[in-house]
């Protein structure tokens, strides 16, 4: 993700004068207890944007309304490339709920965490 395609806000309240858009672009993320979470403002994709992601060479997945890059991932995932690569381009969370809890999306998928639907009404 690039650094121009990111703004950032620090704190907890987000008023309309510093951030106008819709509050599911928005994806706290906590440096650590101690500090306000830091604000990111996530890339928005429509369904037919994440639906061309759907190789071993650019494989994105949703989650949750969540949009991941998972091509650096594809070798790593413990249940295999393959069944990763059948979820390509697609909303994901019915398969990923069969198989994981939500802590492995903080724990592992957060680095690979690029933007959000722009039809979801995520929650974040």
């Amino acid at each position: 993700m690039l650094l121009s395609n990111i703004r950032a806000v620090q704190s907890r309240h987000i008023s309309a004068h510093l951030y106008p858009g819709p509050i599911s672009n928005l994806v706290p993320v906590f440096i650590n207890s101690d500090l306000s979470p830091l604000f990111i403002i996530m890339q928005v994709y429509s369904k037919e944007e994440i639906s061309k992601h759907n190789t071993d060479k650019d494989a994105w997945v949703i989650v949750d309304g969540k949009v991941y890059n998972v091509t650096e991932f594809l070798s790593e995932h413990p249940g295999g490339k393959k069944i990763l690569l059948k979820s390509c381009g697609k909303d994901a969370t019915a398969q990923f709920k069969n198989f994981h809890n939500d802590s492995v999306l903080d724990s592992v998928a957060k680095p690979f965490l690029v933007g959000v639907v722009g039809d979801s009404q995520s929650k974040l």
